[in-house]
């Protein structure tokens, strides 16, 4: 729990817990939640846009803006 304790101090992302049960239903939830972030992490996303929003898009962040840099950004 050290390890944790100071990993949290330098800003690392990390789930600790402790328990005497790895088969306790804290554990599986945790364990289950790092499977999902795993699986989001590794995902693609397709935007399917309406001609009226793109022109919206346009209108709105102008041409000289790159829509793929913009969504990039979130995936940092």
């Amino acid at each position: 729990m050290l390890g944790v304790s100071k990993a949290l101090s330098e800003g690392y992302p990390v789930i600790g817990i402790s328990t005497r049960n790895l088969a306790s239903q804290a554990v599986i939830t945790k364990v289950r939640y790092l499977v999902a972030l795993a699986r989001l992490r590794m995902s693609k996303v397709l935007f399917v846009v309406s001609p009226s929003l793109k022109s919206h898009l346009y209108w709105q962040f102008g041409p000289n803006t790159d829509m793929y840099s913009v969504f990039s950004l979130f995936n940092q």
